[in-house]
């Protein structure tokens, strides 16, 4: 069987820390005196703080990096599930480190109407908050690769062939099959493009006994 997961983990709710002048710290929400929502930080176990600067050593005082436990427990669960095959995972991706050197509002996104939202903080519940995944705080995957190179590996190069070639015998008749086949090469260009999609992460976790 399979588990496969396409942009989950990074919509599982995140806790978020900050790195202080002597160590890590929790940033939580609180209702302000002027009824808007503002940060404040709080304390976190210490084997959490160790944990995070084994990780992330070169961290600077302000630097930030997601704490997921959630994407974490839902990759055991699946993994779980399933007595023999494995789980995908589709998904941005980072490592905790390089997430602590940038920015913030690179790998903390919001999302409105399919457009770019602003703080975090602003319109709760009306827009999407999504975080890149931290590999090093979910098990270890056996495969990690690119979105593009996947699709390479797995077909994608003939798919694409084979819709050109249906779209050369049915462009003429210009009906719904040779609509599909035309379709096929701008999608696969989409999901391969590295700048974009196809720079998603691939993680490949195999359950059970190899297949023979």
């Amino acid at each position: 069987g399979a588990v496969v997961a396409n942009e989950l983990l990074d919509n599982i709710p995140t806790r978020l820390l900050a790195r202080t002048a002597t160590t890590w710290q929790e940033v939580m929400v609180a209702l302000g005196d002027d009824g808007r929502l503002r940060e404040e930080l709080s304390e976190v176990p210490p084997v959490v703080a160790e944990a995070f600067d084994e990780v992330a050593p070169a961290a600077v005082q302000d630097a930030r990096a997601p704490w997921q436990p959630g994407a974490a427990k839902w990759v055991v669960d699946a993994i779980d599930l399933v007595e023999r095959g494995e789980v995908l995972v589709f998904d941005y991706a980072d490592t905790t480190a390089s997430m602590a050197a940038r920015p913030q509002d690179q790998w903390l996104r919001t999302y409105r109407s399919h457009q770019r939202g602003s703080s975090p903080l602003e319109s709760a519940g009306r827009q999407d908050i999504t975080v890149e995944v931290a590999l090093d705080q979910l098990p270890e995957p056996d495969e990690v690769c690119s979105q593009a190179a996947w699709l390479a590996a797995n077909g994608l190069d003939e798919l694409v062939a084979r819709a050109a070639r249906r779209w050369e015998e049915r462009a003429g008749v210009g009906d719904l099959a040779a609509m599909r086949a035309r379709s096929v090469s701008t999608e696969a260009a989409a999901l391969t493009d590295e700048s974009g999609l196809g720079a998603f992460k691939v993680l490949r976790w195999a359950v059970g006994p190899a297949s023979t």
